[in-house]
């Protein structure tokens, strides 16, 4: 194999590649980025079998072939080039030697035999979307997806569904639910649970695509695959098996108050407040009440603290205590002036959404976060 290309094209494929390798596996290609040069393309390739970056780089092939390399000593080395032409060539069937300019590496691989492939599998074509509005959507999502391993597994992705003309995800791990809608959603859309690491892969590749293809695969009954292309580059995720919670109820309830705040002084509040709760419990008391926010603290280690906030309020007084981590991780995605909080019952989910003007459409973001033990508790 002999190529020659432009550095910063190849470099933000091997780098996007890289990030999903794993080194330390029973395969060590599975440490890899695959080079697979032929026609006037280099294919880069990095997967950790559940998962899979494709990417095609315009280059002079003067001699195909294929060959695996460390991904993450690879895409270190590409970084600090600066850009222009270079060289890639393979010397034997385990190593490449890079030259630009005055620059000269040899690095150690592997042969590109043993590297896996995508099974062949029957593909099903679902939609055409903007990558951008996509990793809108993903970004939006994606810190609610649980951690926990004693969660179910589907929680452990975010489910996505494809309408006629719109989509939607929603993340959840038990504790506070994301959801993100672009367009009219149908009665019965197609829907999928699509695990973390894959989610953000496809967000990765495609945040500045205007058009994605979007489409599944299926390898078996157990196995299906959910792939994301924009003609050049492809990323493919296994889906993960298992029904998502149907969140509809909880996303339907109507709140009994509404509180509207300022989101800046209110994040601020709120990270004044988390610095003196305990490591563990992390809670937060807030009352509204007589159109006016009061937070308070009281922790054992460090002291207490209290804020208060005005408030526009619509219903009856209300004291809840939530995680502040949380509440923060949720308000950092909230870009409207205003933020609008909606408060449901004794033990009702707290609805958290930008605040927009009366007739308008809701906020493409919808957020609830569940209130602690003893829970919510009317004042």
């Amino acid at each position: 194999m002999r190529i020659i290309s432009k550095v910063r094209p190849l470099a933000a494929a091997i780098a996007s590649a890289a990030k999903i390798v794993k080194e330390g596996t029973g395969m060590p290609t599975l440490g890899c980025v695959l080079l697979d040069a032929a026609d006037s393309n280099v294919l880069v390739e990095g997967t950790d079998v559940d998962t899979r970056i494709s990417h095609r780089v315009p280059a002079a092939v003067a001699s195909p072939g294929r060959i695996c390399i460390p991904g993450n000593i690879l895409a270190d080395y590409m970084a600090a080039l600066p850009d222009g032409e270079l060289e890639i060539q393979a010397t034997g069937l385990s190593s490449v030697e890079i030259r630009r300019g005055s620059s000269r590496a040899q690095i150690y691989g592997l042969p590109a035999d043993p590297f896996p492939t995508l099974p062949a599998g029957m593909t099903r074509s679902l939609r055409n979307i903007s990558g951008e509005s996509f990793a809108n959507a993903a970004s939006a999502t994606s810190f609610a997806v649980s951690k926990s391993e004693a969660q179910p597994a589907p929680l452990h992705g975010t489910h996505v569904s494809f309408g006629e003309i719109g989509f939607c995800l929603t993340a959840s791990d038990g504790y506070r639910l994301a959801r993100y809608t672009r367009g009219r959603q149908d009665a019965r859309p197609r829907a999928f649970v699509v695990p973390l690491a894959g989610l953000l892969a496809i967000a990765r590749a495609f945040k500045e695509s205007p058009n994605l293809d979007i489409s599944t695969k299926i390898i078996s009954d157990e196995e299906h695959h959910f792939i994301a292309t924009d003609g050049r580059s492809i990323v493919s995720t296994r889906l993960l098996c298992g029904q998502y919670p149907d969140t509809s109820a909880l996303l339907g309830i109507k709140p009994t108050m509404v509180a509207t705040i300022d989101r800046e002084n209110f994040v601020t509040a709120i990270r004044r407040a988390e610095l003196m709760t305990d490591d563990r419990s992390r809670t937060l008391a807030i009352q509204i009440k007589n159109n006016e926010c009061e937070i308070d603290v009281r922790s054992e280690t460090y002291g207490a603290g209290h804020e208060l906030l005005p408030v526009l309020q619509e219903g009856s007084s209300v004291n809840v205590e939530v995680n502040a981590v949380q509440l923060a991780q949720i308000l950092s995605h909230i870009e409207s002036t205003q933020v609008t909080l909606g408060f449901s019952g004794a033990l009702g989910p707290i609805s958290i959404s930008e605040t927009t003007i009366a007739g308008s459409p809701p906020a493409d973001a919808q957020y609830l976060l569940m209130p602690l033990t003893p829970g919510l508790r009317a004042a």
